[in-house]
């Protein structure tokens, strides 16, 4: 769902009829897209938790992991993409980085990703906790839901 024009509520925003989710999605962009269920989102942040080794196969070399899971910017360009990344992350091949203590559960090491279709969830190396949320909310800022910041800030609650 989406946000309507002022006092009109919430519309649907992707219709089964004729939205892009009605059909088999053609996967033409590897930036977006991708469709999963919490249990695949699941396993796959467990996957780099457990440095690339499920159900006792290697799937991903330890150096990906270490990759993917590391930040790379510099610090102009996390400051040029404050916006999506706050002011804790940064960004490894393909995740969110967490870089320091922040207010809503951002640790230092921790990654994952909030998309723009109302989904968040990371893993955290340290406790090695994963916490999925997903809503059906289109996010129409940049700047998440408080659902979001309230679920990350009692994650250790849980």
């Amino acid at each position: 769902y989406e946000s309507g024009p002022a006092g009109e509520g919430l519309r649907v925003y992707d219709t089964p009829e004729d939205g892009g989710w009605s059909r088999m999605p053609p996967f033409h962009s590897a930036a977006a897209g991708l469709a999963a269920t919490a249990d695949d989102y699941r396993a796959f942040l467990q996957l780099l938790l457990d440095r690339g080794v499920a159900a006792g196969t290697r799937l991903l070399s330890e150096k990906s992991v270490d990759l993917m899971t590391r930040d790379h910017l510099t610090e102009a360009q996390r400051n040029a993409n404050r916006i999506f990344l706050g002011p804790h992350s940064g960004w490894g091949f393909g995740l969110a980085v967490n870089r320091e203590v922040g207010p809503t559960g951002e640790r230092p090491g921790r990654y994952g990703w909030t998309g723009g279709i109302g989904t968040t969830a990371y893993a955290d190396p340290n406790s090695r906790r994963i916490g999925i949320l997903l809503t059906q909310r289109l996010l129409d800022t940049p700047r998440p839901p408080e659902v979001f910041d309230d679920f990350w800030a009692h994650f250790d609650d849980i």
